[in-house]
């Protein structure tokens, strides 16, 4: 089965900040290509077998169907709708991010 990618904003706009967090706050661009790399890696994997990680463990995620997939020290928050691959945020793995996506 192929799956239609949705990318939100929301999404769009994490991976802009935290990108820019590495290369300008961190002095360290050559971090921040790495980690956009292995972003776009996992969106490419996660679209042709979104199923292949676990539905989140945390309850308010669980029930709304999200699942995690980790990425470095970051999680890519995204769920399956029928044919469509919805990419919802991107997390840092310390951040409280169990709140509605």
């Amino acid at each position: 089965m192929e799956y239609s990618l949705l990318i939100t904003e929301s999404f769009k706009q994490d991976v802009m900040e935290t990108i820019g967090y590495l290369a300008d706050n961190l002095g360290s661009p050559s971090a921040a290509c790495r980690l956009f790399d292995a972003i776009d890696d996992a969106i490419g994997l996660i679209r042709c077998m979104p199923e292949m990680h676990a539905i989140s463990t945390k309850p308010r995620l669980c029930d709304c169907g999200i699942r995690e997939c980790l990425v470095r020290n970051y999680v890519i928050a995204y769920r399956v709708d029928g044919a469509n691959v919805i990419v919802l945020r991107l997390f840092h793995q310390t951040q409280d991010y169990e709140q509605p996506v």
